[in-house]
């Protein structure tokens, strides 16, 4: 979710470089062990935000969502977490320097 917000404004909706799913290992392996653990598998949505009222800024700020889902034991584990990011947000700063 971090480097998410570092993406530049056309980055953000690239699917190449942000892909809509992925699926993750707990413990990836180090070339030496084997990869192990629970399988995650995730989803990024990227969506405009829907200010009541409206914003005059508000076409230049999207919401990013990332889904995750596990199964552990027979039962289907979910968590989500969401953030802002905005067309002239941190990503300028940080690469302006």
């Amino acid at each position: 979710m971090e480097g998410i917000r570092l993406f530049n404004w056309d980055q953000l909706t690239n699917t190449v470089l942000n892909p809509t799913s992925f699926t993750a290992r707990y413990f990836p392996g180090n070339g030496t062990l084997p990869a192990s653990g629970l399988v995650y598998n995730g989803s990024v949505t990227v969506s405009p935000v829907t200010l009541n009222p409206p914003a005059t800024y508000s076409a230049n700020m999207k919401i990013v969502t990332v889904t995750v889902q596990w199964k552990s034991g027979n039962l289907t584990r979910s968590r989500s977490v969401s953030t802002y990011v905005a067309r002239d947000g941190v990503q300028n700063y940080i690469y302006s320097n």
